[in-house]
Formats: structure tokens, sequence, C-alpha cells
């Protein structure tokens, strides 16, 4: 297991996240987060910039600022992110284990 320390918004500023993924041949991600105008928002830019496929487990974002949660999921939507539920991605993530 690989532990990697967070300290700004995006994830990707710890160069060690995209070597590690690079290493394993991560060409897709699930992302899920507690800021989504914030963290979510940055790491879901931060992995379309770096040409990942990135999806979004719509139960697993969450929001205490502003901006309505639809609206930032919308953004994510227009930046190239593709929205999940958690059945389809726990139904995604458990065929490509087999």
């Amino acid at each position: 297991m690989v532990e990697i320390t967070k300290t700004r918004s995006d994830s990707f500023s710890n160069p060690t996240l995209d070597t590690q993924l690079a290493a394993k041949h991560v060409r897709q991600l699930y992302i899920a987060g507690i800021d989504a105008k914030l963290c979510v928002k940055k790491t879901i830019e931060g992995a379309i910039n770096r040409g990942y496929v990135v999806n979004v487990v719509r139960e697993g974002v969450a929001t205490r600022r502003g901006t309505p949660l639809d609206e930032l999921i919308g953004g994510y939507q227009a930046g190239g992110a593709t929205m999940k539920s958690l059945e389809q991605a726990k139904s995604e993530l458990g065929s490509s284990a087999r």
C-alpha cells in the first residue's frame, strides 16, 4: 500500500500520485470527496489535464459552500468528467478486478 499526502486542493499537486498511477498503468479514475467546490473540483481538473478518464461518484461528493452541488456537477461534466452512481461505480470496479 502507498500512502500519498495531500497538502493542496489538487491531489496531483503531489507528483507521487501520478507516478504511482502510471506505474500501475491506471488510466481511469473514480473520484469522491467532501469538498466539491475545491478539492474534488481541483483533483478532477488535475486528472483530466493529465489525460485520465475521470468518473465522479455522485453519492460520494458533497459540499457545504455556497455553490449548489448540481451546478458544480454540471461544471465537472462540462470539463470532461462523467458522473456515475455508486452502483455503477461498484459494478464497473468489480468487473475490472476480474
